[in-house]
């Protein structure tokens, strides 16, 4: 996102939505050079981390508890943690953990 002439920043995808159908299909609902209401999260330097969920009001994503069902994002750089047949997911509040996929 571009915030200003020379700053950018981010917005992690469980602050974007949390609706599967606009995680699914992100380009569709925010194409390039659209305008979005972010709030800054945190600074690090030169990049800013943006939510567009909590400029709409909504709270923080929580982690999901055990049990429930929850949508997470596929991590797919290669990770030596993580052994064949599994994935490597990133949940929404900032969790992350392992996914074995013949389950």
């Amino acid at each position: 996102v571009r915030v200003g002439p020379d700053v950018r920043g981010l917005v992690p995808w469980h602050e974007l939505s949390a609706c599967p159908d606009v995680l699914n299909d992100v380009a569709a609902r925010y194409p390039k050079g659209s305008s979005v209401r972010c709030v800054v999260l945190r600074r690090e330097g030169d990049r800013l981390d943006l939510s567009v969920l909590r400029a709409a009001g909504e709270a923080a994503p929580a982690a999901p508890k055990a049990g429930e069902v929850a949508v997470a994002r596929v991590n797919r750089r290669p990770l030596k943690t993580v052994n064949a047949p599994a994935l490597f997911l990133e949940l929404p509040g900032g969790g992350a953990g392992r996914c074995c996929v013949t389950e």
